[in-house]
């Protein structure tokens, strides 16, 4: 598979970078993010190929020690980083170990949800995997240096600029450009058990960030903790 469009790292701190790519030629470009710990080690969460100059970027910013696969979808450029680096750690879902065994031969592979707490990573990086959840099984992450918080598919934040008349009409049915926010499809079909998943919202609507890096469109620079109780008060109340 070619290497997509990638723009360049953005630094946001002393200890995180983003990156951001195209998705298959959709509105939905992605968010690759780079969280350095104590040790120096990096931390990569929902990997995306780069062209070979970034590659280089990327090894002047530390050693890759763990590898992050945060939930169901976002698997797929996971292996070109453990082929490159085979003593990373791969993290993914427990519901995706074996397929991503059989795609990183050569990697120790964990799960997020067993594995992750008792790593050495987490002393900089907490891990919340989410409750009460359908096929999506994502966890969400707070880098506890940079104050922010690193979700995938939970929220959106994404221009409707962005899209095409028809595209702008289903993407407001799915709550999809309208602010920073989960989607209907999250809320209707991805949250299974209500009260389940409102106590891990709970849970990170209590942790300390300002920041929040979202897979899809724009990163809340300030004011994230603000901006998350906002969008997932009702599921908080539950």
């Amino acid at each position: 598979m070619p290497v997509e469009k990638t723009d360049p790292f953005i630094q946001h701190s002393d200890t995180l970078w983003t990156l951001t790519a195209d998705w298959q030629e959709t509105a939905f470009r992605r968010r690759m993010t780079v969280m350095k710990t104590a040790s120096g080690g990096l931390v990569i969460h929902s990997a995306v190929d780069l062209p070979e100059e970034q590659w280089r970027e990327l090894a002047a910013m530390g050693p890759v020690e763990a590898i992050v696969i945060p939930n169901f979808f976002h698997d797929s450029e996971a292996p070109s980083y453990a082929n490159r680096f085979p003593d990373a750690v791969v993290f993914a879902p427990e519901s995706i170990i074996e397929k991503t065994r059989s795609r990183c031969p050569r990697s120790k592979v964990l799960s997020l949800e067993q594995d992750w707490a008792s790593s050495p990573w987490s002393k900089d990086i907490e891990c919340i995997p989410i409750q009460g959840l359908r096929v999506v099984a994502e966890s969400v992450f707070l880098h506890r240096e940079s104050r922010t918080l690193v979700l995938c598919d939970m929220a959106f934040n994404m221009d409707p600029a962005r899209f095409s008349p028809v595209e702008r009409v289903l993407m407001r049915w799915n709550r999809i450009g309208l602010g920073f926010g989960p989607s209907r499809l999250a809320t209707s079909f991805f949250i299974k058990d209500k009260g389940l998943a409102g106590r891990s919202f709970q849970r990170i609507s209590a942790l300390d960030f300002d920041r929040v890096v979202v897979n899809h469109g724009d990163i809340v620079e300030s004011g994230g903790r603000n901006a998350f109780l906002r969008a997932f008060q009702p599921f908080i109340q539950v």
